[in-house]
């Protein structure tokens, strides 16, 4: 019988396959990357003659969650209580986007290994 298992991109594990704990984690791993480094585009919204409303993901448009967080107006106001923006800068600054990345691909490298997959390459 399959078990959901959080830490382990959220798939069905088999319990001969389950890591014994958790080798994998989101809150350290996942979503540093995703917030600081990972970048991706966000869209802009055109109106055309016609009233149309369209989405373009321009390459001037592609930045990182925390880039477009910093972006906005006054954007302080939309961080929880007891996170500042100089707070988020020094997370940011830990590690370069390269070395993130690679952090996170040798994270990932290893779970597969645990879980018995192999590499993840295609």
């Amino acid at each position: 019988m399959a078990r959901w298992c959080a830490n382990t991109w959220a798939t069905p594990i088999s319990r001969r396959r389950r890591p014994r704990r958790a080798t994998f984690s989101f809150s350290t791993r996942l979503w540093p990357y995703l917030n600081y480094h990972r970048p991706c585009f966000f869209p802009t919204t055109e109106t055309d003659a016609k009233g149309r409303r369209r989405k373009r993901y321009r390459y001037e448009d592609l930045m990182t969650p925390y880039e477009k967080l910093k972006s906005l107006p006054n954007a302080s106001q939309y961080l929880k209580e007891g996170w500042s923006t100089e707070k988020l800068a020094v997370l940011a600054g830990e590690m370069s986007d390269n070395e993130a990345a690679r952090r996170m691909t040798e994270a990932r490298d290893r779970l597969f290994q645990v879980l018995g997959r192999g590499s993840n390459v295609a």
